[in-house]
Parts: structure tokens; C-alpha cells; sequence
């Protein structure tokens, strides 16, 4: 087991965007908890983190000896009628779940996608 302690969560940053693909491919190829089969291309991944920095959308990471173990976003849903709603995704590699690493990005991204002013959160 590694130690959660010691894993930082802070928001995403260009930097990160690598080793969050990397991250996010390994969960995907789990073929368990998303909606795809692997991460999508580098160039897809790259331009939908910096739409969020851009935007301010809430995406945090988890950190463990400076690469991407974890990750929890909320993504704004498109049309004005639900301008109040975003959809959640998160994941983490499977040596870092089951130690509460998940319900701390879970309840960092919530919080900031309330100060956002969204007030539903859906899976």
C-alpha cells in the first residue's frame, strides 16, 4: 500500500497533462469505470485540459513523487437550460484506491465546482 499522506491533490496545471494521459489510460483499458476503452489521443487530452484552465472548470489531480496517480473533474453540461449542472469524472490508479485518496479529489472538486455555482453534479 502506498502511503495517501504523502500524495498532494492540487488543480491540473499544463504540466501535468502527460502523465494525467498516461493515468487516464490505464484506468480506461480497466474497461470498468469509463466510458472508453483507452485514453483518447494525446492532442484530444491536451486541448480538453486546457479548455478547462481556461474556463476554471474544477479538475484536480492527485500527485504522488511528481506524476498524476488520480484525477476528479467536473465538466460543465453545454446548454443554458442546465447551466447549473456538470457531469463528474474521476479515476485513480489501482495501487492508490481503497485508502480514501478517491473521497479527498472527490470532495476538493465538489467543493470548488459549488464555488463555480453549480449546484448538481451528475455521474
Amino acid at each position: 500500500m502506498n502511503t495517501v499522506n504523502s500524495v498532494e491533490i492540487v488543480p491540473i496545471a499544463e504540466g501535468h497533462i502527460e502523465s494525467f494521459h498516461k493515468t487516464l489510460d490505464v484506468v480506461a483499458r480497466e474497461r470498468r469505470y469509463l466510458a472508453f476503452l483507452e485514453a483518447p489521443p494525446i492532442e484530444s487530452t491536451r486541448a480538453f485540459i486546457l479548455n478547462h484552465i481556461k474556463q476554471g472548470y474544477p479538475q484536480f489531480v492527485a500527485i504522488s513523487e511528481g506524476e498524476v496517480v488520480g484525477w476528479c473533474d467536473v465538466t460543465p453540461k453545454s446548454r443554458p437550460i442546465y447551466a447549473h449542472c456538470g457531469v463528474l469524472g474521476m479515476g485513480l490508479l489501482p495501487r492508490f484506491r481503497g485508502q480514501g485518496l478517491g473521497t479527498r479529489l472527490i470532495t476538493r472538486t465538489l467543493k470548488a465546482a459549488r464555488a463555480c455555482g453549480l449546484s448538481r453534479v451528475e455521474l
